[in-house]
């Protein structure tokens, strides 16, 4: 039977990873690098990302707070994807505090159906952070003004996740979050990224280029990170999919929740 204390972690845990990745997408469209990419619209109680470039992602809607359904503030959400340029799928996401089955209703009503890739939010605290051991990869936090570590960086994101440059200079702007690349006998084999609100760090596009995968570079930037925010943070948040789960464990971090996700193909217009 689990513990009111291990309930209570999960749920801070759990807010925690959420008010970062909304306050991350907050920070990072506010910067010209988000211009003719993404266009954040904050439709209380709806964090609405929508797409604007030629990219295969869906709109981005995230119920920020906790909420009740209500039909007028979604047709408010709705009616805002259907004036963008861009005709794209819908991936909702739900707070971790809401009545789900009263969303899961109300959602399944509208067309929208429960995403089939589970998403995993993840977290840890940042008392008593284990060094990082001996290894023969080197990790090392990319100066800003380090246009070739900065390059090979992006260069990580885009094999590892097939994404288009201009979103790799989105997603890793020196400005918004602090980031890392991991290499091995001085080849770039690795990069991830660190976005610090509040006491908080989050863990964000954790890529290893496909040749070097099983070299252990995914656990190498996570130890750095978690080496560095231990003296500027208190806790480690980070989302990945289910089968990532037993990756980030090694290191620390402890499942907080699964995070209800559903999709509505493209609006119609």
């Amino acid at each position: 039977m689990q513990t009111q204390a291990a309930q209570t972690s999960r749920e801070e845990l759990s807010l925690a990873q959420w008010r970062n990745s909304c306050e991350l997408w907050r920070r990072q469209c506010a910067e010209p690098e988000a211009e003719g990419i993404f266009d954040l619209r904050e439709l209380n109680p709806y964090l609405l990302v929508l797409q604007e470039g030629q990219s295969a992602l869906p709109h981005l809607a995230r119920l920020e707070h906790e909420a009740d359904p209500e039909v007028e503030a979604f047709g408010a959400m709705y009616d805002a994807i259907n004036e963008s340029p861009r005709e794209a799928a819908v991936s909702l996401r739900l707070h971790p505090s809401v009545d789900y089955s009263a969303w899961r209703e109300f959602l399944l009503n509208l067309g929208f159906q429960p995403s089939t890739v589970r998403q995993i939010a993840m977290g840890r605290t940042l008392a008593n952070v284990t060094p990082s051991s001996d290894t023969e990869l080197s990790v090392d936090q990319v100066e800003a003004l380090d246009t070739v570590g900065m390059a090979q960086a992006m260069e990580c994101n885009g094999e590892a996740f097939g994404s288009p440059p201009e979103q790799r200079r989105f997603f890793l702007n020196p400005r918004t979050v602090d980031v890392y690349l991991a290499r091995l006998e001085g080849i770039p084999a690795g990069s991830a990224t660190a976005a610090y609100i509040d006491d908080t760090v989050g863990i964000y596009g954790v890529a290893t280029r496909p040749g070097f995968r099983g070299r252990g570079v995914a656990s190498a930037l996570v130890a750095r990170i978690l080496q560095d925010a231990s003296g500027r943070a208190e806790l480690a948040v980070l989302d990945c999919q289910h089968e990532l789960v037993s990756l980030y464990q090694r290191s620390g971090f402890e499942v907080a929740r699964e995070m209800p996700t559903f999709t509505l193909l493209a609006a119609r217009r």
